[in-house]
């Protein structure tokens, strides 16, 4: 099957979705209406749709940053087809939006000169010799003239601040559609064109917008670029072929899903020489008729004050099917709105919706680990805890029950056998285990992200006169080792971390203990009552309730270990539960190389 991937930079959903001739165009192909793009501007979108994930781990997250690509890591969609023999061409806008790899010839136009109907009609006709030689073809065309009309008619006349130009919003909105109305002509004509010259039967058309424009929507973001919001970051995507059924799909997906999708029409696998993509395919969603959303992550660069775009993004949103949280990297303010009664995002209902809000804040962090380290520390501590999240976790008196834990009463068994004096315990909850410990004549030092658990936990302490025992609060991601110790334990509180922060965690533990100490540590398996339970995240996560867990097999575990500690025990246990399920973790027990 030929493919032809036609791009309408800068079309507006609102405007596509209205459109009558594209409405008409739709009734033959499969639709999805509420597709989430990664950039507001088109050098990251397209990288991030072409290669299947995300700007912030393909390295093209700003408009500085197309060479970054890591060409090595992710496969694009011309290599893809250049692999399976196929002809690979396209004409493109520039020579930054598109990753060259894979294309045996990708033209640039001249946006203000060149006529793209005639232009592109002419590489169809070169696509149909191709076809008669019983070769196969991708071909990408990309429609740039609602760019380069607001390029010379609004980004070189005003900038982010001009009152005049926000004031007259009916008026740009007028020349919008005139430049919309170019762009429905030009793909009337192509797809005519198509049907013409007998390309369309054997011939998968996808069609995309890869970012919206604004109008004078919000001020502050004459065209693109700067903000999160709907109007640029909301988009669509119509595949067409006369095998595909019909079909409109409006549950939220994402602009990474495509290259996927056309990879299973297409029947090509994914390459498993190179990283695993975050885009999924699209066509369960087709074929099961299901209305599972997908989130998705947008980022952006407001350029502020400067009126040049940051070298890395300072706007990042997460949007759900009916929520959108913002944060403003530049000035750590957060936004939240709730898409299903305020589709304009007009009311900012930040600190209004607690479980909502605390549940994208972590599934931000979740997904975009990168993330932590752009914000400040104290942010991240502040806004949790004005949400709520660990403190409603520890609201209730003995919230995970009474007595030492039973990899506690192990570790105490080594810990004696070894002479262990000084301990320290990540992620105590309510102290279960680190009074177990100090009650044993072990010094101790124990912490808990959670405020609410560490007073807990003091008010256990000095009720029963322990002086060997020493609390704060602190993020286990953030912990920094003053001292050495005998034995670093934790019990159940590394599950809440992915792969890549357990391995910096992991990292850190080695730098408190001395060579031959002990690392004893539990930890969520699959099978668990919460594997399987909730909302995917990744590969290996599940969010329930809002707490998001992770369930890695022995082989990753031993793999997060090697560098720095040798394991002398890895066993699975399990109990059953009052409620008949099934809890199953690992208990490890690991030495300082």
């Amino acid at each position: 099957m030929n493919v032809i991937f036609i791009t309408i930079d800068g079309a507006r959903i609102d405007r596509l979705l209205k459109s009558k001739s594209i409405n008409e165009i739709a009734k033959n192909g499969f639709k999805f209406e509420k597709m989430i793009t990664y950039a507001p501007y088109t050098i990251a979108a397209m990288h991030a749709i072409v290669s299947g994930e995300y700007g912030f781990n393909n390295g093209v997250n700003s408009y500085w940053s197309t060479y970054n690509f890591k060409k090595n890591e992710y496969k694009t969609l011309a290599q893809y087809f250049k692999d399976q023999n196929y002809k690979t061409y396209g004409d493109a806008i520039n020579k930054l939006i598109l990753p060259f790899q894979g294309f045996d010839d990708l033209q640039i136009h001249d946006e203000d000169n060149d006529d793209l109907t005639i232009r592109h009609k002419e590489l169809l006709n070169n696509m149909k010799e191709i076809e008669k030689d019983n070769d196969k073809f991708f071909l990408y065309l990309h429609y740039s003239n609602i760019h380069t009309n607001i390029k010379n008619n609004v980004l070189t006349k005003c900038d982010n601040f001009n009152t005049e130009y926000f004031q007259n919003q009916k008026s740009n909105e007028k020349k919008y559609d005139e430049y919309f109305k170019e762009a429905e002509n030009y793909l009337g004509d192509i797809l005519a064109h198509i049907e013409k010259i007998e390309l369309s039967k054997n011939t998968l058309i996808v069609i995309i917008s890869d970012h919206g424009i604004s109008v004078g929507d919000k001020f502050g973001e004459r065209a693109y670029g700067v903000f999160c919001y709907d109007y640029t970051i909301r988009n669509y995507c119509l595949f067409l072929n006369e095998k595909l059924q019909t079909k409109s799909i409006s549950t939220q997906v994402r602009s990474i899903d495509i290259l996927p999708t056309i990879l299973e029409i297409c029947n090509i696998p994914i390459d498993p020489n190179y990283k695993k993509i975050s885009g999924e395919s699209l066509i369960p969603l087709i074929n099961e008729n299901h209305n599972l959303e997908r989130v998705a992550i947008s980022e952006s660069g407001n350029p502020l004050q400067s009126g040049k775009p940051p070298k890395e993004p300072n706007v990042v949103s997460i949007r759900k099917e009916n929520f959108k949280l913002i944060i403003n990297l530049h000035d750590n303010s957060f936004e939240l709105y709730n898409l299903s009664n305020d589709p304009l995002e007009e009311n900012n209902i930040h600190g209004k919706n607690k479980e909502i809000e605390t549940q994208m804040f972590n599934q931000l962090l979740t997904i975009h680990p990168k993330l932590s380290t752009k914000l400040e520390i104290t942010s991240i501590e502040e806004e949790l805890k004005k949400l709520g999240y660990w403190d409603q976790m520890y609201s209730k008196s003995d919230a995970f029950g009474t007595g030492a834990t039973k990899l506690a009463t192990i570790a105490l068994e080594m810990m004696k056998k070894e002479n262990c004096k000084n301990i320290f315990e990540i992620g105590c909850g309510q102290g279960r285990d680190c009074i177990f410990f100090a009650e044993n004549e072990l010094n101790v030092t124990a912490m808990d992200f959670a405020p609410k658990a560490i007073e807990f936990v003091e008010e256990q302490r000095k009720e029963k006169v322990i002086e060997n025992l020493e609390l704060f609060v602190e993020d286990t991601r953030k912990l920094k080792f003053e001292e050495k110790y005998d034995c670093i334990y934790s019990n159940l509180a590394l599950q809440f971390f992915n792969q890549n922060e357990l391995k910096d965690i992991f990292d850190n533990i080695a730098t408190g203990l001395e060579s031959k100490s002990l690392f004893i540590f539990s930890t969520k398996k699959p099978g668990d009552k919460y594997y399987n339970s909730g909302e995917k995240i990744g590969e290996y996560g599940f969010m329930n309730k809002n707490i998001t867990r992770y369930f890695f097999d022995e082989d990753i575990i031993r793999n997060l270990l090697k560098d720095n500690f040798e394991i002398e025990m890895i066993i699975g246990n399990e109990h059953i539960n009052p409620d008949n399920t099934k809890s199953v973790w690992w208990q490890i027990i690991s030495r300082r190389l």
